[in-house]
């Protein structure tokens, strides 16, 4: 998952510590387009990382769930 073959440029970011360190942020709340500002990429990238990876889209499903229990259990 570090990379994709065949591609030139710099190296890519994607990697399980980024895809946890995007999930747990969306689960407090944080909004993607912030977390991709200080993470270095765009949230189009994200997105396309949801759907070339089941899982990760998953994850981020999941981290969106918790965020809305958090917030409605603080109204």
């Amino acid at each position: 998952m570090a990379g994709v073959k065949g591609k030139s440029g710099p190296p890519s970011i994607r990697s399980q510590a980024t895809y946890k360190t995007i999930c747990d942020r969306l689960a407090i709340g944080e909004p993607l387009a912030q977390i991709c500002r200080d993470i270095g990429v765009s949230d189009g990238t994200v997105r396309e990382w949801q759907r070339s990876d089941p899982e990760f889209a998953d994850a981020i499903a999941r981290a969106r769930l918790l965020e809305i229990g958090r917030s409605t259990r603080l109204n």
